[in-house]
């Protein structure tokens, strides 16, 4: 698990003012490390706020241009808020630079949400099943 620190003023207001109800103008600050900053961004794209994983994985790539994580928490969130083109982009990026099969699994899977949201019912079921080729084990 990384232990670096997000050094992103505009990310520590962002989580206060969307997390605590902070007034948006609040100067208030929190350290995140790399990990808690995903899981954030994760548990954002599951909550129905896509807008905060946005931000945050865009500071995270600002941090690192190639972090993974970072490109599909993007990818997902740009779907999920509709862009399914530029979705597609990044995680076809991330897929590129993924290093294990879960990166890629979810890569494929988030390539497939976007053709689903978009009506290409063929392009969702081709990257549906390159996931499966992807999957990490067999539950998934």
């Amino acid at each position: 698990m990384l232990q670096h620190l997000v050094h992103r003023p505009f990310l520590y207001v962002l989580l206060w003012a969307c997390f605590l109800g902070l007034p948006a103008g609040a100067q208030q600050s929190v350290d995140l490390n790399i990990e808690d900053a995903r899981m954030i961004g994760l548990k954002s794209i599951q909550s129905g706020k896509p807008e905060i994983a946005r931000a945050i994985a865009r500071g995270l790539l600002q941090r690192d241009p190639e972090d993974v994580q970072a490109i599909l928490l993007l990818a997902a969130a740009q779907v999920a808020l509709g862009d399914g083109g530029k979705g597609i982009a990044n995680a076809k990026h991330a897929l590129a630079l993924a290093a294990n099969a879960q990166d890629r699994f979810s890569a494929a899977r988030i390539i497939s949400a976007a053709h689903l949201r978009s009506k290409r019912y063929l392009k969702a079921e081709i990257w549906l099943r390159q996931a499966l080729q992807y999957a990490p084990d067999n539950r998934m």
